[in-house]
């Protein structure tokens, strides 16, 4: 097929062919599925494996990416087709994920399985202390456990906070903006 970009540039595919190997055990599993599917085995298809399907603009070539969006390469898609796709798709822009109040979120990590069998250990140390005054072990024991439950929940808050700051400081890296090209 005729590129559309011009003579002097090649497919992608026939430049620099590439494998991708995924860990990924939803995808093996398609993978695997799919292979079923084409040695004759009745494999009934999940919603995953329909909505993969449908996502292959990454193993298309430039020609048929451009036939699959009603697209040109050198004059782009139309005033029209633009409006109708922003009428029916809307803007596209990315939008974050809905942030958490930061108290909700350090509660979340005081309150994890583990966390939990702690401040139950430290309850029933503080229990047994008032059952037992003369027993000062368990008030030591229980005054640990709560120790060590906030302190690891206030580790873990911080390490989330950080971490989620530097996936917000790579909002910087995308741009802004970006040249596009309607009716030539």
């Amino acid at each position: 097929p005729e590129n559309p970009l011009g003579n002097n540039l090649e497919e992608p595919q026939q430049i620099n062919p590439v494998i991708v190997k995924t860990a990924s055990k939803s995808r093996a599993e398609a993978a695997r599925r799919r292979e079923l599917r084409k040695a004759g085995k009745d494999v009934p298809k999940t919603d995953a494996d329909i909505e993969e399907e449908k996502r292959n603009e990454h193993t298309l070539t430039i020609t048929e990416v451009c036939e699959k969006f009603s697209s040109d390469a050198k004059n782009g898609i139309s005033q029209d087709l633009y409006r109708k796709n922003l009428e029916e798709y809307g803007p596209n822009i990315l939008t974050p994920p809905p942030e958490k109040y930061w108290l909700i979120v350090l509660i979340e990590h005081m309150t994890g399985f583990f966390s939990l069998l702690l401040w139950g250990a430290g309850v029933l140390c503080f229990v047994a202390f008032g059952i037992d005054n003369d027993s000062v072990d368990n008030l030591y024991l229980g005054v640990v456990l709560v120790a060590v439950v906030i302190l690891t929940g206030l580790f873990s808050y911080y390490q989330d906070a950080k971490s989620a700051s530097v996936m917000a400081g790579f909002k910087n890296f995308l741009p802004e903006k970006t040249l596009v090209t309607r009716e030539g």
